[in-house]
C-alpha cells in the first residue's frame, strides 16, 4: 500500500490478561491464531505469574501493555494504599468515580503514583522489557489525577514511545450513552487533549462490542468495525470461565466465552475481510500505511 493511500488500521486488543487462567489460555490461543494484535496485562491479576512465561514467547507477535488496575473488590494493589484501598482491596468503579467527581482523589495522588509505578515495573519484569502501551481496567486511567500520572509516565524518555489508549467519543455519540459511559467518554476527551498537547502517540478511535450473547455478537462486531480512517483500537474480553474467575465476582462471564468462540471462528475472518480493515499492531508513523 502506498504512503498516499488512506487505510483503516484495527488494533484488536484483548484486555484482562492475568485475571484468571481461563482468560490467559483463551488470549494466548487467539494470539497464536493471529486473531489479536495487542494484549493488555493486569499487574495485580492473580493468574499473571501462571501465564507470564507463555506470554513472553509471543512478545514479537503483538503489542503488550499495562492494563492499569485500580478497581475490583477481588483485586489487591501491589503495595500499600491506605487511602484508596484501606481494607487491602481496590474499590468499585462507582466509588472511584465518586472520588474523582468530588475532588477526593487529589489527596491520594502520591499513593496512586506509587501504585502506577509498581504496576508498570511488574509488567516490565513480566515481559523482560518495557511494555508498548498503557490503558486502564474500566478506563480508570482517564480519571482526574490518575491521568496526570499516566501522561507523566508516557512522557518519560524511552527507546520506543509508550502509546496511551484514550476513549474520547464524538459529542453525537456521548449524547446516546448511559450516564456512566458518558462521563467516562468525557474523561477520555480530556485525556486525548492532554496526549495531543504533549505529542504523545495514541489511537484515533476506540470501539468495543460491549456485553454480548451468541445472538448479538456478529452484529456488535460489524457495528464496531465501522471505524474512521486512521488507527482504531477495538478492545475485547475473550476468556474461558473457570472457578477462579467466578470467585472474583466478575459480572461478565458467559460473554467472555462467546467472544472467544467468535474470534476463533470463520465468521470473524469473513467480517474482517468484508470490512476492508487491516488488523495490525500500533503504527508509530504520523502518516499511516
Amino acid at each position: 500500500m502506498s504512503d498516499d493511500t488512506p487505510c483503516r488500521r484495527l488494533i484488536l486488543c484483548a484486555d484482562d490478561f492475568g485475571l484468571s487462567e481461563g482468560i490467559n489460555g483463551a488470549i494466548l490461543d487467539l494470539v497464536r491464531q493471529e486473531r489479536l494484535t495487542a494484549v493488555s496485562i493486569m499487574a495485580p491479576g492473580p493468574a499473571l505469574n501462571l501465564g507470564a512465561a507463555f506470554l513472553r514467547t509471543l512478545r514479537q507477535q503483538v503489542d503488550m501493555g499495562v492494563h492499569l488496575t485500580l478497581t475490583g473488590p477481588g483485586l489487591k494493589p501491589l503495595g500499600p494504599m491506605p487511602r484508596l484501598a484501606p481494607n487491602g482491596s481496590f474499590p468499585s468503579l462507582e466509588h472511584l468515580m465518586r472520588l474523582a467527581a468530588t475532588g477526593k482523589l487529589r489527596p491520594m495522588a502520591d499513593e496512586i503514583a506509587l501504585e502506577i509505578a509498581r504496576q508498570y515495573d511488574r509488567i516490565c519484569q513480566c515481559l523482560n522489557g518495557p511494555p508498548d502501551f498503557i490503558d486502564g481496567h474500566q478506563h480508570v486511567h482517564q480519571l482526574p489525577v490518575i491521568r496526570d500520572h499516566v501522561v507523566k509516565l508516557a512522557r518519560m524518555p524511552r527507546t520506543t514511545p509508550l502509546y496511551v489508549r484514550h476513549g474520547a467519543a464524538p459529542w453525537r455519540e456521548v449524547f446516546t450513552m448511559t450516564p456512566r459511559a458518558a462521563v467516562i467518554a468525557l474523561y477520555g476527551r480530556r485525556l486525548a487533549r492532554m496526549l495531543h498537547r504533549h505529542d504523545l502517540p495514541t489511537n484515533d478511535a476506540l470501539r468495543a462490542v460491549g456485553f454480548v450473547t451468541p445472538k448479538t455478537m456478529p452484529q456488535r462486531m460489524i457495528r464496531a468495525l465501522r471505524t474512521p480512517l486512521g488507527q482504531t483500537i477495538l478492545y475485547v474480553h475473550p476468556g474461558r470461565v473457570d472457578p477462579a474467575l467466578r470467585g472474583l465476582s466478575e459480572p461478565y462471564l458467559e460473554g467472555r466465552e462467546t467472544e472467544y468462540r467468535f474470534l476463533s471462528g470463520n465468521d470473524f475472518n469473513r467480517i474482517i475481510n468484508e470490512s476492508k480493515i487491516t488488523l495490525s499492531r500500533f503504527c508509530w508513523k504520523k502518516k499511516l500505511c
